[in-house]
């Protein structure tokens, strides 16, 4: 029996639908390990969930971050939600960033459980100093030698 492929694409559309979607994941997030002061908190799903303005998931309680940092929560594409913290994070502190299972992506599936993840902040980094670096090894320094760094 053949079947037209108008005929076979309405029942590849029939099953789809009588499937319930798979569980959303989260396929990366940033940053993992350590991180600088100015680290911007990104979390990429896989699959959309803010499709468009009017059917936009309010980003405001879907992620929390302990401790507590002030700043902005927004969707940067349908399928990245992004945390730009309002001043520079706090060097040598510990972050858990969780993302609750709470809210229904575009296809209707959910979060198996609430997402979390923890990082560290480091502190400034010395790139170089004067009269002495990497490159530079004066032979002799005067004990009140001055340095810029």
């Amino acid at each position: 029996m053949w079947l037209s492929p108008r005929v076979l694409a309405a029942v590849a559309m029939l099953v789809a639908a009588a499937e319930p979607p798979s569980s959303l994941t989260v396929l990366s997030s940033s940053p993992n390990g350590e991180a600088p002061l100015t680290a911007v908190i990104q979390v990429i799903f896989d699959r959309p969930v803010a499709g468009s303005l009017d059917r936009s998931i309010d980003p405001g309680g879907l992620l929390t971050i302990v401790p507590a940092v002030p700043g902005r929560v927004e969707w940067r594409d349908p399928v990245t939600l992004r945390f730009r913290p309002a001043a520079p994070l706090t060097p040598g502190q510990s972050y858990t960033v969780t993302v609750a299972n709470s809210f229904t992506a575009m296809d209707g599936s959910r979060l198996a459980a609430p997402f979390s993840n923890s990082f560290s902040v480091t502190g400034p980094t010395l790139l170089t100093g004067l009269p002495a670096n990497e490159n530079e090894q004066p032979r002799l320094l005067q004990p009140d030698a001055t340095f810029d760094l």
